[in-house]
C-alpha cells in the first residue's frame, strides 16, 4: 500500500485540481500498463488520492474560482473514496488496517480520524450510493424476467474512455453493474458510467 501511496504523493502539479486529478490518472495508467498495479498498490494510491483531494476541498475559498475548485476536489475525493472502499471490501481489509499502513509509525489514530470525519460528513450520500438501485431486469419474449446481478467480473479485458485517455480494465476486475442494453453493459468505473461488451463478462 505504501508504494501506491508514494506514487500519488510524488505527483506535483502547479495547475488546478482538475490537472491534479488528471495527473493521478496518468500515474495509475502507467502502473497498470507496467502490470505492477497490485491490489495493495491500488488501495494505497486510491486512499492517498482520496485524502489529498478531500483535504484540498476543505480549504478556504474566497473567490468564485476557488469555490469551484473546492467543489471539483470534493467530487474527485468521492470518486477515490468509492474506489478504495470497494477494493478494501474485495480484499478484506479494514479501514483501521489501511490507516495503520498509511502511518509511518503504524498508528491508525491520526488517519482514522480523517476517515471518520469524512464518513460523518457524507453519511447520507454514502448510504444512498450503497443502497440497491438496480431496478432493471433481463427480459426476453415468452420468458420470465431475470434480475441482473449487482456486479460483474471481466473474463477478458475491456477498454473504456476516461478523462485522461483510454484505459484498459484488466481481466478479473469486478465492476458495479448499472444496467444492460442489448449486447452491452453499463458499469461504474472510477466513479463514471462506462459501456463494455457483455461478452467480456460472465453474463455474455
Amino acid at each position: 500500500m505504501k508504494r501506491g501511496s508514494s506514487a500519488i504523493a510524488d505527483v506535483h502539479v502547479s495547475g488546478d485540481y482538475d490537472d491534479q486529478f488528471l495527473a493521478y490518472g496518468r500515474v495509475l495508467s502507467k502502473h497498470q500498463e507496467a502490470n505492477d498495479d497490485t491490489d495493495a498498490f491500488k488501495l494505497g494510491a486510491y486512499f492517498h488520492a482520496w485524502l489529498e483531494m478531500w483535504l484540498l476541498s476543505k480549504g478556504d475559498a474566497e473567490s468564485t474560482l476557488m469555490r469551484q475548485q473546492k467543489a471539483n476536489a470534493a467530487k474527485y475525493a468521492k470518486i477515490y473514496w468509492d474506489e478504495w472502499h470497494k477494493l478494501a471490501s474485495t480484499v478484506g481489509v479494514t479501514e483501521e488496517q489501511i490507516a495503520a499502513a498509511m502511518n509511518s509509525k503504524g498508528d491508525p489514530g491520526p488517519i482514522i480520524r480523517w476517515v471518520n470525519e469524512y464518513t460523518r460528513a457524507n453519511t447520507g450520500e454514502r448510504q444512498a450510493a450503497e443502497s440497491p438501485t438496480l431496478a432493471e431486469s433481463v427480459t426476453t419474449p415468452g420468458t420470465t424476467s431475470t434480475p441482473l446481478p449487482s456486479s460483474v467480473t471481466l473474463i477478458q479485458s475491456a477498454s473504456v474512455q476516461v478523462p485522461y485517455g483510454t484505459v484498459t480494465i484488466p481481466r478479473g476486475t469486478k465492476l458495479h453493474l448499472l444496467k444492460r442494453e442489448g449486447a452491452n453493459l453499463k458499469v461504474e468505473y472510477l466513479g463514471k458510467e462506462q459501456t463494455i461488451p457483455a461478452a467480456s463478462t460472465e453474463l455474455k
